[in-house]
Formats: C-alpha cells, sequence, structure tokens
C-alpha cells in the first residue's frame, strides 16, 4: 500500500499543495480540471466529503480505477459521508456511488457504510439498504448493443454447461450481448452466473474462438470487448495463447492494444496467467509494455494478499519453452532439442541422441534463414537461462532453509509442472510432512514428471498434501544412504547441497549466547563479505560519511535479523573501496540454542563460508 501512495505522492510534486483549509477548494477544482485520470492523483491525498463524489467517479473508470480504489479503501468512513447521499439521490453520479460503495462493503467496510447511512436518517438507511442489495444482474443498459457480423454463434466452439448439454444458440447469442456491454472495470454481473452454471474449458474455447473471429475481421476497436471476453470468461489455454501476441504486437505498431492485452490476463486473474503477466513485466522488447505488466503485477499482489514467496512461485520465468520444458530449434534439414543441466545452463540434442554443450553450427544443407532464427534463438536462451539460473536455484536453497511448504496442487503447477523450474526439481529430493511437521515420506521427480522413492516404485503426492525440499538435518541416516544411492545410479546433481550438505549445531556455551564469534577477529577480502548478498543476507543502514557497519540476515522465526558487525566497514557509493574487512562478531536476537537447528546451521554456514 505505502509502495503506491509513494508513488502517486512523486506524481504531485509539480502540483499546488493544499496546505492550508482555505484553499481545499479551489485545489478541487484544479484537480478537477486536470480531467481523470489525473484528479484521483492529485486529489489522493485529500481526504473530504467532495473527493469521495470524485473517487466514486473516477472508480468507474479503467484508467483512474486504481488510484480511485486505494482512496476509497483507505478511507471507508468517509467514503460513505460522500457517497451516501449521492447513491441515494438522483444525480449522474448515483450509480457510480453505489457501484463503490457495493465495491467497500465487499471489501468488510458494510458496518461502517451502514453507521453513516444510519446518521442521515431513518430514510436515508432504507434507501441505502436497496442500493446495496442491488443485483448486479439487474444493471444493464436500456439500449442493448448490436452484435457485429465476425460473431456467428454456429461457428464458434459452443459453451457447455456443467452437465455436458450445449447452450442453445439464442443463450450464446445472449452471452455475447452480455459480453459487449461489459466493460473491465465493471463485467455484466450476470456473466458471473453464466461461469458458474457451465463448463469452463469450453467458455474458453469460446472465447478464443470468438477472438479470433474478431481478429480475421480487422480487430476494429469498436468491438475491442472480443479481446476483453478473454478476460471476462476465458481461462488458462487463452493466457498461454494471448500472450506471445502481447508481446509482438509493439512491434507491430499495436502498443495500445498489446496494454489492452495486459488488463486482459489481469481479468483472466488465473496462477497461469499472473506467471504469464510477470514474463512480460520480466523480459520483453518494449521497454513501455514491460513497465505498465510491472505496474499490474504490484497490484495484483496486492489485491490477491500474497506473501513473497508465494509471489516468487507465480514469477518464475519460463524462457518461451515448450510444455514438456524443452524447445525445438530447427535448421530446416535438422533439429536439435533443448534440455538444462543442474546449474540451468541449455545443453543440445541432435537427432543421433548425442548430447551437445553448444548450438552446432549451420551447413550447406540446412535452410539459412531458417538456421539463422535458430541460432539467434539459442543465443538468447543461453543469456536468459543464464540471468534467471542463479536466481530460481537460490529460490529453492532458501525454501529448504526456511523449511517452506507447498499444498499438492500448488506444487504441481509452480514447480513440477513448470517448464523451466522442473528441470531444478527433478534435481531435488522431496518429502511429504504431516501437519507437525514430522516427515512422511520422501521422493523424487522423474523424468516424465511422475513420482517414485527410494526403491524407485512410483508413488503419488494427494492434493492434501503437505510438500517441501528436506534439510539434511530433518533426515535419518538410512534415509540420506539410500537416497544417496539411488541419485549416483542417475548421475543426479542436484543444483545446491542438499544430501552432502555441511551442518552445525551450537556447543554447550553457544546454546546459551546471543553471540556468535566464528569469525571473529578475522580478515577476509570483501568480497568474501560482499558475497554474503547472495545467501541472502542485507546491507545494513549507512551511517556516518555514508559508511557501512553491519550486515544483517533475517532469520525464520524470529522478530529480528542477525547481524553481523564490520569493524572495517564498507562505503556505500563504493563496496570494493576497502580491500579486506576486519570482522566482528554476530549478534542474536535470541539464545542460539532456541534457534531452530536448520536455521542455526544455516547461518553458521554463511560465517563459515568467508574462510574459505
Amino acid at each position: 500500500m505505502e509502495r503506491r501512495r509513494t508513488r502517486h505522492c512523486a506524481k504531485r510534486t509539480e502540483w499546488p499543495a493544499p496546505s492550508e483549509t482555505t484553499c481545499l477548494p479551489k485545489y478541487v477544482d484544479y484537480a478537477v480540471g486536470l480531467r481523470q485520470p489525473t484528479t484521483s492523483h492529485a486529489l489522493f491525498p485529500i481526504v473530504a466529503p467532495d473527493v469521495a463524489v470524485i473517487m466514486g467517479d473516477g472508480f468507474a473508470g479503467r484508467r483512474s480505477r486504481a488510484d480511485a480504489e486505494e482512496w476509497l479503501r483507505s478511507h471507508p468512513e468517509m467514503a460513505a459521508i460522500g457517497l451516501v447521499p449521492v447513491a441515494i439521490g438522483k444525480g449522474k453520479s448515483r450509480e457510480n456511488g453505489g457501484a463503490a460503495l457495493r465495491f467497500l462493503v465487499g471489501k468488510g467496510h458494510g458496518d461502517v457504510i451502514r453507521g453513516v447511512a444510519r446518521q442521515y436518517g431513518a430514510a436515508a438507511e432504507a434507501a441505502l439498504t436497496e442500493v446495496l442489495a442491488q443485483d448486479p444482474a439487474d444493471t444493464y443498459p436500456t439500449k442493448m448493443p448490436t452484435l457485429p457480423a465476425f460473431f456467428d454463434p454456429e461457428a464458434l466452439p459452443r459453451p457447455r454447461l456443467s452437465n455436458g448439454d450445449d447452450l442453445p444458440t439464442s443463450a450464446v447469442v445472449n452471452l455475447a450481448t452480455m459480453l459487449a456491454f461489459s466493460t473491465p472495470e465493471a463485467p455484466y454481473g450476470g456473466i458471473a452466473q453464466v461461469k458458474a452454471a457451465c463448463d469452463a474449458a469450453s467458455l474458453d474455447a469460446f472465447a478464443w474462438g470468438l477472438f479470433e473471429a474478431w481478429l480475421k475481421a480487422g480487430s476494429t476497436p469498436k468491438e475491442q470487448w472480443a479481446l476483453f471476453a478473454l478476460g471476462y470468461i476465458g481461462g488458462d489455454t487463452s493466457a498461454r495463447k494471448l500472450t506471445p501476441l502481447i508481446r509482438a504486437w509493439p512491434g507491430a505498431g499495436l502498443h495500445a492494444r498489446a496494454v489492452l492485452g495486459l488488463d486482459v490476463l489481469a481479468l483472466i486473474g488465473s496462477d497461469i496467467a499472473l506467471m504469464n503477466l510477470h514474463g512480460v513485466a520480466e523480459k520483453v522488447k518494449f521497454k513501455g509494455l514491460q513497465e505498465k505488466a510491472q505496474e499490474k503485477i504490484l497490484a495484483i499482489a496486492e489485491t490477491r494478499g500474497l506473501t513473497v514467496d508465494e509471489l516468487s512461485d507465480r514469477l518464475a520465468p519460463d524462457l518461451d519453452l515448450d510444455d514438456d520444458g524443452s524447445k525445438v530449434l530447427d535448421f530446416g534439414a535438422r533439429q536439435f532439442r533443448v534440455g538444462f543441466d543442474e546449474a540451468l545452463r541449455p545443453w543440445v540434442r541432435g537427432a543421433n541422441g548425442e548430447r551437445l554443450a553448444e548450438l552446432p553450427k549451420p551447413n550447406k544443407s540446412d535452410d539459412a534463414a531458417i538456421a539463422k532464427a535458430a541460432v539467434e534463438a539459442w543465443k538468447t536462451l543461453k543469456k536468459d537461462a543464464k540471468q534467471v539460473a542463479a536466481g530460481q536455484i537460490f529460490r529453492l536453497e532458501k525454501a529448504m532453509c526456511s523449511e517452506r511448504r507447498w499444498d499438492g496442487p500448488t506444487f504441481r503447477t509452480f514447480l513440477v509442472e513448470h517448464p523451466l523450474v522442473r528441470h531444478l526439481t527433478r534435481l531435488l529430493l522431496w518429502a511429504t510432512y504431516a501437519k507437525d511437521g514430522a516427515i512422511l515420506s520422501t521422493f523424487r521427480i522423474a523424468e516424465d514428471g511422475t513420482f517414485a522413492d527410494s526403491e524407485d516404485k512410483p508413488i503419488t503426492i494427494a492434493d492434501d498434501a503437505i510438500v517441501g525440499i528436506p534439510h539434511l538435518l530433518r533426515l535419518d541416516a538410512s534415509t540420506v544412504a539410500a537416497w544417496g544411492e539411488r541419485f549416483g545410479e542417475y548421475e543426479i546433481l542436484a543444483p545446491f547441497s542438499q544430501l552432502d550438505r555441511e551442518t552445525f549445531a551450537p556447543t554447550a556455551e553457544e546454546a546459551t549466547s546471543k553471540s556468535l564469534e566464528h569469525v571473529h577477529g578475522i580478515t577476509v577480502p570483501t568480497g568474501k563479505v560482499l558475497g554474503l548478498l547472495a545467501r541472502g543476507w542485507e546491507k545494513g543502514p549507512p551511517q556516518d560519511a555514508g559508511w557501512i557497519w553491519e550486515w544483517t540476515k533475517e532469520l525464520p522465526g524470529c522478530d529480528a535479523p542477525a547481524s553481523l558487525h564490520l569493524d572495517t566497514g564498507v562505503l556505500a557509493s563504493g563496496m570494493t573501496e576497502e580491500p579486506e574487512q576486519k570482522l566482528g562478531s554476530v549478534s542474536l536476537p535470541v539464545a542460539a540454542g532456541e534457534l531452530s537447528p536448520v536455521v542455526f546451521s544455516e547461518l553458521v554456514r554463511d560465517l563459515v563460508s568467508m574462510k574459505g
């Protein structure tokens, strides 16, 4: 929330500041003159009834909705004071005011809004009750849109009811009409009823067929509701198909359409859609489109209430790989299939089955143009893989060290089946857990995505399973030996130390101390200290003259971080200006013996790494 508010304030630096109450009316007039969506930015810091009315109107606009929505959520009581009279009145803002109040009720502010209405009197309270009870399906235009010529219900994939029956043609026409008069900010309420009654896959196919018909008919802006239909009733298949088009549209002079495509992915709102949206935010040729995608990712993360770890699962890039995690590079006469090693370095395999570290050079038998494109794709893939590899490996190692858990569906969707991450998951030992944290079983992920135990017998992972990457300290010796033998047999190399990981336990003296002395007094190259950043440590705040005297690391289960003191210190403006660092003690928020065995071991492992 604060991040978004800071962004708004930065955009207001050139606007007159409403520093005194007497200037408020003039300031509001000034802001309104800017027109939406700038008005919402300008009025964001003002908490007043008149502003609530303006935010209610802004809530109905696509470009201004995000700012208005945040203001309303931040000031529900003031919103009610300004919007209750509007919503029960007869002015032009009545519908917008009612929609904004219903939005706030949905966000848990119903008691506040009803309490304000009560202060306006019994008649107002009764009228507001009717406004809040309004069925979204009862709000529709008096004049229905005329459906375009490209809409042919008989030619499109037919939506099916949940019982398998096809929708009749008349119902398909009604559905298309609903889609046509809906807006991204306020899809017609009846669409939700259709989605509840119909098979999701059939609606997805219908939406994509409608979208393709719009493209073939010239994709006129007037009928771009056919694009937004993907967001209203489309699903994962539409998200996957739409993303390559979004990436390509700016290159064809269709930047505005590409931005709308991002809106569509956000409207679909599924985890797969979010993953694809983040892929655009991470890498795309067109900076403007990338920035728009990044804005949407932040907004979606807020509204979905995702943690940083949950968001990271959904943000892993797929590098344009096929669903099975590979990619075919075509030379015309020859084809090569891409795979990845334990460090996510790509390799290729030709028709003869030989594994090659590099893509061969084209020869005379190859199609020159096709081969050239394949070579460029290979160079791009190597570059992208190198860029994301360390982050993805660290993410899984961090999950092991923090003892993070996933449920069965999340585990399969974002780890086992992810085009890129799947290559790492096959190289690790996994476990299922009881609710108390005890390990129930251990398993590996085979090349085909199935699961096997240490004897190579197939097992299944239920949807209600709790899955994680077990730390060595949580495994008994026999389990480690069995899996060591199995991984050796298959020549599986882990992306980080798991079964052969160094472990440490506190001494009797350390167990009662809030200080660790493993590196106290030693001098190491500054690069060793900087290397802690790759292990999850962070630089402390700059002190006098910009010097940094501590490195910190968050500890799972603790309210405060561990802190490594630097006797030498580093300059924030020049990290390597001091070639060496004399290290001090490590301060802990609790006694070392109160840390979990894994947390303590990993902390000491970080420190010992600087001695090597």
